[in-house]
């Protein structure tokens, strides 16, 4: 080979070398372009979820702004044609509502299965459609996790998502997943408070609106109608001698009769009343838009549908009936006790009966029974007439004894105590004071300080009247009149109670009897003001007397209602 064919040749080889060189840097380079154009879009996407999962933990988006906000991060992460996000009904299997996706065929899945979604069960595959569940571990139906939704993710042309691309799908989809967790949780906590409040707000044998809720409706009433000028009007209800079911046919026969009555009083209410169980066999019935006289004829109405009505097992059932309005009571705790007042009378009446209240048929009913004492036992008549005979040992004291059960009524009432017991309160606070017929004048009307000796005679007199009226009243009702001068610390006679120990009944006419001393002439003193009198026995509130009593003292004072309320003393 000459030295020109070698020269040849080398030149061959040099030029081919270069070429392979230069095949080799520009493999390189287009790798190493690849390699940065993945990683900015891998840093992309990333920058997407990111900005995705930022945007549905932080922003106070509603759910369907957020499962439409996924759907449009998805469309720019994976380049998609369209991405849509579907929402599954609770524990339906159905599409109950379509997110990012104007489309017709898939806006028209809406209140179908999920499983006619493209893309599920594996089909469509071909076409570049890949649809991704949503479920969360929180959601469990059936033992394993729910249906939440569906990502559905079109993309330009039929192939498969790339592996960076589905982790982005995924994450996606977990955070679409979360959101839809939460919604569901969200809803299901709101409805667990909203059954919990109705729960609290409901009486669980009739199902009707219990002793809170009818205050708290009280209270909004009264402030509307006053707001407005509107009238407004109370209808208290109480069974007749509901004992007697209880005691001829049992308690669950009793329990079916007060479900059933509950049951027609609220098919005579309209939508906007309210009727309530105050407690044992007491019902409210609260008529917004009503006067007293509409107030009467509605409650008559259900008077007559509870007396015409066939209870099973046991026959004819009556009520009684009182009913006032917001013009006659000025506020919602006195309609509350004049409505309760009037059934009194409804009682004393011979039950059977709705009783209007006004000041003046009360007048008028007492007079008219006074000769008769319904329901009453002549020995009880000359229990009270000795009562009015100490009272009248002194012009000062004079009506002191039913003062002060006016004041217990009224302090009961607001208590929250069942009708019957406040009108077996008001028979016991009549007679309260009635062993002072055994103290000497000398030593009662005394006006300076007592000797010991005087003293003992003194707190003798709520012992001797215990006993006075032991065959008269009942056990309760002797403990009331027997323990009215305990102190809630203790140190107080005739048996040094403390506390709960000592009845309720007691606890209450001892504040009405301290109230009604303070603010009265004594020969001792001359009387306090209202202020002044509620802020001693604030004072003595947890000491002298019950706090929960005196509150309500506070409360009837701060309303205006503690003038003695009339009522009559028939239980039942």
């Amino acid at each position: 080979m000459t030295e020109a064919e070698r020269a040849a040749l080398r030149a061959d080889r040099e030029r081919r070398a270069r070429l392979a060189a230069e095949e080799i840097a520009e493999r390189a380079t287009r790798e190493l372009y690849d390699t940065v154009r993945d990683l900015r879009e891998a840093e992309a996407r990333a920058r997407i979820v990111g900005e995705t999962a930022v945007e549905v933990f932080t922003a106070p988006l509603a759910l369907p702004e957020t499962l439409s906000g996924i759907a449009a991060s998805a469309e720019r992460a994976l380049g998609a044609r369209r991405v849509t996000c579907f929402a599954c009904a609770a524990g339906a299997g159905t599409v109950e509502s379509v997110h990012g996706s104007d489309e017709p065929s898939l806006t028209a899945l809406a209140g179908g299965p999920a499983d006619a979604i493209p893309g599920m069960e594996g089909r469509d595959a071909d076409r570049g459609v890949v649809a991704l569940p949503l479920a969360h571990a929180s959601i469990v139906d059936r033992g394993r996790e729910a249906l939440l939704g569906v990502l559905l993710v079109e993309l330009p042309e039929p192939r498969s998502l790339t592996a960076a691309e589905l982790l982005v799908a995924r994450s996606l989809a977990a955070l679409a997943s979360m959101a839809l967790a939460n919604a569901r949780l969200h809803e299901q906590i709101l409805r667990s408070l909203a059954d919990a409040e109705r729960r609290a707000a409901t009486d669980p044998l009739t199902g009707l609106a219990n002793h809170r809720a009818f205050q708290e409706r009280l209270a909004a009433e009264v402030q509307r109608a006053g707001r407005h000028g509107r009238p407004l009007a109370l209808a208290v209800i109480d069974l007749d001698h509901f004992k007697r079911v209880n005691d001829s046919h049992g308690h669950q026969v009793g329990d079916r009769v007060l479900v059933e009555a509950g049951r027609i009083l609220q098919a005579q209410a309209r939508r906007d009343d309210l009727v309530a169980r105050m407690g044992g066999e007491e019902f409210a019935w609260l008529m917004p838009e009503t006067d007293d006289a509409s107030a009467w004829e509605a409650a008559d109405r259900a008077r007559a549908a509870i007396a015409a009505h066939a209870f099973e097992g046991v026959g004819r059932v009556t009520i009684s009936a009182g009913v006032c309005d917001l013009a006659a009571a000025g506020e919602g705790e006195r309609l509350f006790a004049l409505a309760d007042g009037a059934l009194y009378w409804a009682k004393h009446r011979g039950r059977d009966v709705v009783v209007r209240y006004s000041a003046e048929e009360v007048d008028v009913l007492s007079a008219e029974e006074h000769a008769t004492r319904l329901e009453r036992r002549q020995s009880l008549q000359s229990i009270r007439v000795l009562a009015r005979v100490v009272d009248a040992k002194d012009p000062l004291t004079r009506r002191h004894s039913d003062r002060v059960a006016g004041h217990a009524v009224a302090l009961a009432t607001a208590l929250g105590w069942p009708a019957s017991r406040i009108a077996r309160l008001h028979e016991a606070a009549v007679v309260h004071d009635v062993g002072k017929i055994g103290v000497p004048d000398a030593v009662l009307l005394k006006p300076g300080r007592l000797t010991p000796v005087e003293r003992v005679a003194i707190e003798r007199h709520a012992a001797l009247g215990a006993d006075i009226v032991a065959d008269v009243l009942d056990p309760e009702q002797v403990s009331w009149v027997r323990s009215h001068h305990e102190r809630w610390t203790g140190g107080g006679y005739p048996d040094d109670l403390v506390g709960e120990a000592i009845p309720d009944g007691a606890r209450v006419i001892a504040v009405a009897d301290a109230w009604d001393v303070m603010t009265s002439d004594r020969p001792y003193r001359a009387p306090v003001g209202p202020g002044e009198a509620l802020e001693e026995c604030a004072r003595h509130a947890g000491s002298q007397f019950d706090p929960l009593v005196v509150a309500a003292l506070a409360r009837l004072h701060a309303a205006g209602a503690l003038e003695p309320v009339a009522a009559p003393v028939a239980a039942g």
